[in-house]
């Protein structure tokens, strides 16, 4: 469990990162797609626009060096238990609204699969929250602990992992989401002709 949540550890660090770059320069397109969930009052739904790509920055950053683990960890499962109530919410109102999961860079409609991505997320989280790895961190020189038997070099290695595994899976979305627009195209190509 303990290589598994180094590894989560690492993934999560690295999605989160993807998440606050792309929403931070767009912070205001960010906000009207907090907004666009309709669940939270306009005041709230501007402060969630305004800081939540720095939250997402800040806990990429702290994950990925491994200071406070546990605790980002475990703000980062209630911020994604919030998002799956949030999409569930509007799901069930039969919305189709932009996630903002990644800011504006690509809309994304949201679905079920947007929640199942989710709770995998949150999933990994909570592992993380609860064994706090402390391999190939900072909460390793500080507490001057046991890793639990997850060596460096294997640490390390869980992070290649991570990149190549959020990488290629974000890739492979892209290419099915450029699949779909090719074929779109080409049919109301073949439709006017």
């Amino acid at each position: 469990m303990a290589s598994a949540a180094v590894g989560f550890r690492f993934a999560l660090a690295i999605v989160f990162l993807l998440a606050g770059v792309a929403k931070l320069p767009r912070r205001r397109e960010f906000t009207d797609a907090v907004l666009g969930y309709g669940l939270v009052p306009p005041n709230v739904g501007r402060l969630v626009g305004r800081w939540l790509p720095s939250f997402e920055l800040a806990a990429a950053v702290l994950l990925g060096v491994g200071l406070a683990t546990a605790i980002v960890a475990g703000l980062i499962g209630l911020l994604l238990a919030g998002f799956c109530v949030a999409i569930v919410a509007n799901l069930l109102r039969g919305r189709s609204i932009d996630c903002g999961c990644f800011g504006v860079v690509a809309e994304r409609r949201i679905t079920w699969l947007t929640v199942a991505r989710n709770l995998v997320l949150l999933f990994m989280a909570v592992t993380v929250a609860v064994v706090a790895p402390a391999a190939l961190s900072l909460d390793e020189l500080v507490r001057a602990s046991d890793h639990a038997g997850v060596s460096d070099r294997a640490a390390f290695g869980l992070l290649m992992a991570a990149v190549l595994g959020v990488l290629g899976t974000s890739v492979a979305q892209e290419a099915i989401r450029l699949r779909r627009l090719m074929t779109a195209f080409e049919s109301r190509g073949a439709g006017s002709a």
